[in-house]
């Protein structure tokens, strides 16, 4: 691993052997997986304004809205507000959601679906 300093002291990072100290700074390079987006690439703030309101306003359940999301995602370039924004329109938390018709556990928490999907768009 390169450039891993512990309070400001070189040493080879090593995952099965070492664990954090209680004291002291970790300091490391972290290395993002994709290019820096340019405001051009990203859909347009309206866009997400559209498709956050059709989510809103949906009778469908959050699967079926999650469903149809997934099936425009691959298509979508957001940047964080964005996708923030888009996030939001799920709720973080669905009790009514907690046990499918028969019995097994059904979709729970809508918004973080939503992150899982649309993240790294």
């Amino acid at each position: 691993w390169r450039n891993t300093k512990i309070s400001g002291k070189h040493f080879r990072f090593d995952s099965d052997e070492w664990q954090l100290p209680v004291q002291g700074m970790f300091a490391f390079d972290f290395v993002f997986p994709r290019l820096p987006l340019k405001k051009e690439d990203t859909i347009k703030n309206s866009s997400v304004i559209v498709v956050a309101q059709m989510i809103q306003e949906s009778p469908c359940s959050f699967r079926d809205q999650l469903c149809a999301l997934r099936s425009v995602a691959h298509s979508l370039v957001l940047d964080p507000k964005q996708l923030s924004r888009l996030v939001e329109t799920f709720p973080a938390w669905a009790p009514l959601y907690e046990a499918g018709p028969n019995g097994k556990c059904a979709l729970r928490q809508p918004r973080a679906e939503a992150y899982a999907l649309l993240y790294n768009r």
